[in-house]
């Protein structure tokens, strides 16, 4: 993976030039794409940049060898959080279609915190790709001490996002934007404040263990259930050569693995109300047989 710190657009602008003008080939002489991903918040000019780079690049030659992936593009005019996590999924899908296309890919709207960087390495890991991370204008939010946060640049960036909602754009309010910070300023912080070992972190997203409900279904996880997962996935001969599989597993599913106990085909308000003060303790673990649905679903057995 390739690095690079910036303050100024422009240098992040001529640098991703540079990078699809002097492409990379693999063993077969076909162009490695890269996915760059900038590293930011809200209204700091990232879209901007991308349509600036693909209009340049389509001056000299007409050619479509870059698209975005956005999570913004599936989010309604006014932010709703609720929504966020299938915008994301769709912008995860996006990705690996452009990717696949022998597109580059210029990823936006991405969160900055290190589990959320993870699918897209994994998608660089399956097909080729090399992913090409971007601090934007981290001096004036990220690098400096709490107090010394740039009053200014934030103000500025609140006004960006006040205009671009006037012209058509998601509602992004002050407080979406504070909050950004301070979540990518925590991450940072547990990497020792080390930008290097930050940026090449990919850990597994945090996930709230025991019984949950998520997104009308319930569920259950536990580390151990990850485990168990992990080994067969690791091991059964019908999935060591589908990583395309196991990759949308990720992105449809999660990185982390569970049990779905009632899924949302299944899930009625009268189920929810009873479950809702359900006990969470007093289980026992349960019992491996294999893979379940996945296998099931997607993989042929001979």
């Amino acid at each position: 993976m390739t690095t690079n710190i910036f303050s100024e657009m422009a240098i992040i602008y001529d640098n991703i030039l540079q990078h699809i003008k002097n492409p990379k080939l693999d063993v077969d002489g076909k162009i490695i794409p890269y996915i760059f991903m900038p590293v930011s918040i809200q209204g700091v000019g990232k879209t901007t940049l991308y349509k600036n780079i693909k209009a340049h690049l389509q001056a000299i030659d007409n050619s479509e060898v870059i698209n975005i992936a956005s999570a913004d593009i599936y989010m309604p005019k006014k932010f709703n959080f609720n929504l966020l996590k299938d915008c994301h999924r769709k912008c995860m899908e996006d990705a690996v279609n452009i990717i696949k296309s022998g597109q580059h890919c210029f990823l936006d709207n991405l969160n900055g915190s290190a589990h959320f960087r993870t699918i897209y390495k994994l998608i660089c890991d399956t097909y080729g790709a090399i992913l090409v991370p971007y601090i934007i204008y981290g001096d004036k939010w990220l690098f400096c001490k709490e107090e010394d946060i740039d009053k200014e640049f934030l103000e500025t960036i609140i006004r960006r996002c006040d205009n671009r909602f006037k012209l058509g754009g998601t509602y992004i309010d002050k407080n979406i934007i504070l909050k950004t910070i301070s979540n990518i300023r925590n991450d940072y912080n547990m990497n020792k404040n080390n930008i290097e070992s930050w940026l090449n972190s990919f850990p597994t997203p945090p996930y709230k263990p025991g019984f949950n409900s998520v997104e009308s279904q319930y569920i259950f996880r536990n580390n151990i259930i990850d485990k168990m997962v992990d080994k067969h996935i690791r091991d059964d001969i019908r999935l060591i050569h589908r990583k395309e599989d196991r990759l949308n597993k990720h992105i449809q599913r999660g990185i982390e693995n569970h049990i779905t106990l009632i899924d949302s085909s299944e899930m009625t308000t009268e189920i929810e109300l009873k479950i809702k003060d359900f006990p969470l303790y007093g289980f026992k673990m349960p019992i491996s047989k294999g893979v379940g649905r996945y296998v099931n679903e997607h993989m042929e057995i001979n």
